[in-house]
């Protein structure tokens, strides 16, 4: 993804706990992660939580719907670190697409994998317990999570029992009671902000 855009579309680069677009707002562009990592959140109805549903990293595509409709974002994102990102604006997409349709069939593909992703969801939450949620977007932190520096095996996210537990839908209790179980079986390591993982599937 990051090979095929690069070459004709802008850079942005970002500092830390930098907004790049927030719940609501309009917009025409979509963002490619060239480097760094990105945090996807959404508020509760009334406003008063903020909900993570990803941190992505580099080579993840976002904000994809804007190159196809002119519907508001649906989701606040967030620099985790400094960032840099390609734009890809909707009109200049589009005529990009008229010059080679791959580009078309890579957002595709995006696309219908957000979708099996949006069903798998859908299915736990109706049908799985908390232990079978909890297992299911643990698995999905640690795949979206990057090496530490100089290792092949341990892998850090930076995100909190708090944030755990509002993505499986559970108590914090029973988040943090999954993460100690899972502690003392060394498969991960947890402070207040990051989880390190030494297993890469729990």
């Amino acid at each position: 993804m990051v090979h095929k855009f690069s070459g004709c579309f802008e850079y942005l680069l970002l500092g830390r706990n930098t907004t790049i677009f927030q719940e609501f707002e309009q917009g025409d562009e979509a963002y490619l992660i060239s480097k760094g990592q990105v945090s996807i959140s959404k508020s509760t109805a009334n406003g008063d939580d903020v909900f993570t549903l990803a941190t992505l990293n580099r080579g993840a595509l976002f904000g994809e719907l804007s190159l196809i409709d002119q519907q508001t974002r649906s989701a606040c994102a967030k620099t985790c670190g400094n960032t840099e990102l390609i734009v890809l604006n909707r009109q200049l997409f589009w005529k990009k697409i008229e010059q080679d349709p791959m580009y078309l069939k890579s957002l595709l593909k995006i696309l219908c994998d957000r979708l099996r992703q949006v069903d798998e969801r859908a299915f736990l939450y109706a049908h799985g317990n908390e232990t079978d949620r909890l297992q299911f977007f643990i698995n999905k932190i640690i795949f979206e999570s990057k090496y530490v520096k100089n290792s092949d095996n341990v892998k850090i996210a930076k995100i909190t029992n708090v944030a755990v537990a509002k993505m499986a839908g559970v108590s914090e209790n029973v988040a943090q009671t999954y993460l100690k179980k899972l502690q003392s079986e060394k498969k991960i390591e947890i402070n207040e902000t990051e989880i390190l993982f030494h297993s890469h599937k729990v």
